[in-house]
């Protein structure tokens, strides 16, 4: 193994003797209004970046003794014996942990990197793919790890039941499973490459203010989190929004060097994320108790049988929640709840930056940085994909997907291998998700063979511009749609997932027939169904949600003009903005996207914009950028570069805005109303926030003593007793991945939960349960239709059990009878 540290040479300038022809010839691409060549550019950036970091950090650092940089080496025998030497101090660090002391922060750390890098790295490394650059290589490796996990829970869960071996799924098989894996890996890699590994690591540059406070970000936000929760004071979160709009404005104007987009937006992409999953003490959100009950079902019994589903066949079959999960908690040794709010952030926090290197393909860095910094914007990005896990390791999936296929320096043959395991991934992560790309990917070939049929008269295009059948292939997409249908019809119990595809075309079928075709005069109310049609014009009666509602029309609007206008300039001028295959993608994706508005009611918004908005970010400033580059070749009065930079301004001003308006800033120091952002106006809406803000809030952030009061009636209440209680969020509920409350939530078939409202008939004997958000707040629900909710103050119920006794009370919950 050899480790050298060197200091760079002093270097004064940026366009050195060896990026200066590289820059030469894209000069002459870009007067012949040519696409570039995206090696061209990556080789140009690459050495740009190189001596930009020689300036950045030899002038400040020259009298401190910091090397300037690490590089590792090590030949394919000293691997073997590295990971080797890994692997026993990890399984020794397990055994102690098991049964001497606690070693809970080192079993932590070498255990999640022994899920999350090493595998994939090694896997990686052995396909000899060509990539880039050691963050191409990270976000690779920590794919490969979680595809290669869920293959191995499998492969192990079917070997030991078949062979009669008891608990597949327990410490000991999946740790040595893990082990041996890594092995094997370091193994293959040493047969098929046998190639030294070099690492080399420029650290001086990250002593600099700028890389510093970007690590400190995702610290802040944490303590942020922590402080709200203990004494409901916002402010450091608020800084911590400040902060990145800082960040992303700093980089737009230039004052952040290029090599550090990457770290800002994974810093940023983190903050955002622990910001809302360390708030709040349970798993409480959506569907992630529901995720968590699945993966405690599989631990608790030591294996996965997709016929004990207990009512969730679907999410059953999905391996991201029964084995990926089920796999992080027993080689880390953490708590369930921590690898949920933890480990996910982690691990989805590169999501963005894979999204940032593919667009940086595609479309520049400054564009790119900022398509990135509108995903991250969407409040489905930190509020609910921090917190469903399934559906995230699906997005995450395909942005390395789009990755691969933006990326036409990497060798054809691993790239198409890692597409096919990736769109695997994607397939037993969500069933949702996967039905949805399954028409996007088809639809997408075909737009690209006409678009370029059109464009390149059904020539197949070279060089930058020229697919490197990734994802458009009959191989790839034959293989998705057959994997995806075999999969959910023969794993999912009674192919519970399947029905599930079928009775939704036969529900949207029906609908667009009544709508639309039919010569009655009454067409009935659910068939003119549309979630995101009602979103879009429903009432709020909040000043925030209805401006941030029109916020995203405009937005939308844009990104719609964008793709039309970049589609003409294809077509009509033949100019490539960006390649055919992208833009076929990009469009047939927002497509997907109006679908939503048609008559179908689980096909909505929230399900789709966040999967199809990963293809189209970049037209809102790409569009912005091009109608400005249009303008100046008419008008011609202005610098072309200044315009340039203040359509980015423009654009990183418009996402600024968005992110404001999502993450509550406004709300918060401004109008002081509902927001997507609840969590951080926790002293306003528990006190004085009206029923929809309150019912959001305690959605997201049940209180202690909401869980504990549950947990007492559950355990007293005589079996078969009628409990009456506020709908969903104000009802019974439980804290899954806490073992402490997970006893009481077994008895929940002992008792009859009802509703209350003000014409409920209460009997004498029955319970009267108030959650937090009835007792604390003043809010009672009722739910007669998923997409429908009634508000009751506790004035308007409270006779249901004014003649009762109080039996319990602890400050957050109170039960009569």
């Amino acid at each position: 193994m050899k480790t050298v540290l060197f200091a760079s040479s002093e270097n004064g300038g940026l366009l050195t003797s060896e990026n200066s022809c590289v820059f030469g010839r894209l000069q002459r691409a870009q007067r012949r209004h040519t696409n570039t060549d995206a090696s061209l550019w990556k080789e140009y950036t690459n050495t740009t970046e190189t001596s930009q970091d020689m300036a950045y950090s030899h002038d400040s650092f020259s009298k401190l003794e910091f090397p300037d940089r690490v590089s590792i080496g090590v030949s394919s025998s000293q691997l073997i014996v590295a990971v080797g030497t890994l692997q026993l101090l990890f399984v020794l660090t397990v055994l102690v942990d098991e049964f001497l002391v606690s070693l809970e922060p080192l079993r932590v750390i070498l255990g999640f990197a022994s899920v999350t890098i090493v595998p994939g790295y090694l896997f990686v490394k052995s396909l000899d793919m060509n990539e880039g650059s050691i963050v191409e290589t990270v976000l690779f490796a920590v794919g490969a790890s979680l595809t290669l996990l869920m293959l191995l829970g499998l492969v192990l869960n079917s070997t030991f039941l078949v062979v009669g071996l008891r608990n597949p799924i327990s410490t000991w098989p999946v740790v040595l499973s893990v082990v041996l894996l890594n092995l094997l890996l370091a193994l293959g890699y040493d047969r098929r490459v046998g190639a030294p590994i070099d690492v080399s690591l420029d650290v001086a540059r990250y002593y600099q203010p700028i890389p510093l406070f970007l690590f400190l970000l995702p610290v802040l936000s944490v303590y942020g989190a922590f402080a709200l929760n203990a004494f409901s004071v916002n402010t450091i979160l608020l800084f911590v929004y400040l902060s990145i709009v800082g960040v992303v404005l700093l980089s737009v104007l230039g004052f952040v060097p290029r090599w550090l987009f990457p770290l800002a937006i994974w810093s940023i992409a983190l903050s955002l994320l622990l910001q809302n999953t360390m708030t709040g003490q349970f798993l409480a959100w959506g569907d992630q108790p529901k995720e968590a009950r699945l993966a405690l079902s599989v631990l608790n019994a030591g294996f996965w049988n997709p016929e004990f589903s207990g009512g969730y066949s679907n999410k059953y079959a999905m391996l991201r929640i029964v084995m990926l999960h089920p796999i992080y908690k027993l080689t880390t040794g953490l708590n369930l709840f921590w690898v949920f709010r933890l480990l996910h952030p982690i691990v989805f926090s590169l999501m963005p930056v894979a999204l940032y290197r593919a667009y940086r393909n595609e479309v520049g860095d400054t564009t790119a940085l900022l398509s990135a910094f509108l995903y991250m914007s969407l409040f489905s990005f930190f509020i609910v994909l921090s917190r469903n896990t399934r559906t995230a390791a699906a997005i995450l999936f395909l942005a390395l997907i789009l990755l691969l296929m933006t990326d036409r320096t990497l060798k054809s043959g691993p790239s198409k291998l890692l597409g096919l395991m990736f769109g695997l991934s994607i397939i037993v992560s969500h069933y949702g998700v996967s039905y949805i790309l399954m028409f996007a990917f088809i639809g997408a070939f075909v737009t690209y063979q006409v678009l370029n049929l059109i464009v390149h008269r059904g020539k197949v295009p070279t060089g930058s511009i020229a697919s490197n059948n990734v994802i458009s292939s009959t191989i790839f997409i034959s293989f998705y749609v057959v994997a995806l249908i075999a999969w959910y019809l023969y794993v999912a119990p009674g192919g519970s997932s399947f029905s599930t595809l079928v009775n939704f075309f036969q529900e949207f079928t029906t609908r667009l027939t009544e709508q639309y075709l039919s010569s009655s005069d009454t067409v009935s109310a659910a068939s003119q169904t549309s979630a995101s049609a009602r979103i879009v014009t429903q009432n709020w009666q909040s000043v925030t949600l209805l401006v941030l509602k029109l916020y995203n029309v405009f937005i939308g609007g844009l990104i719609g003009l964008g793709i039309a206008f970049v589609a003409l300039l294809t077509v009509l001028r033949r100019r490539e903005v960006v390649t055919t295959e992208y833009l076929a993608y990009a469009g047939t994706f927002l497509a997907v996207f109006g679908v939503t508005f048609l008559p179908v009611e689980r096909f909505n918004t929230a399900r789709t914009y966040a999967v199809c908005l990963v293809f189209f970010a970049p037209f809102l400033t790409l569009g912005v950028v091009e109608v400005t580059k249009t303008v100046h070749r008419i008008v011609g009065r202005v610098s072309q570069t200044r315009l340039v930079q203040a359509a980015h301004m423009l654009a990183a001003a418009i996402v600024v805005v968005y992110f404001l308006l999502n993450v509550g800033v406004v709300s918060s120091m401004v109008t002081h109303e509902y927001s997507p952002n609840a969590l951080i106006e926790k002293e306003r809406i528990t006190t004085e926030g009206n029923h929809p803000e309150q019912a959001y809030y305690y959605k997201l952030n049940p209180p202690r003593g909401h869980i504990e009061g549950s947990q007492w009636l559950l355990t007293n209440a005589e079996s078969g007793a009628e409990v009456h209680s506020s709908d969903w969020p104000g009802n019974l509920r439980g804290a899954p991945g806490q073992p402490e409350y997970r006893a009481a939530f077994s008895n929940t078939s002992n008792v009859r939960v009802l509703g209350l409202g003000p014409n409920r008939t209460v009997n004498r004997s029955a319970y009267v349960f108030l959650g937090a958000m009835a007792y604390e707040g003043n809010t009672v629900s009722h739910t007669p239709d998923h997409f429908y909710r009634i508000f009751y103050s506790k004035d308007e119920v409270k006779h249901q059990w004014v003649n009762k006794s109080r039996v319990y009370v602890n400050g957050a919950t109170a039960v009569y009878r």
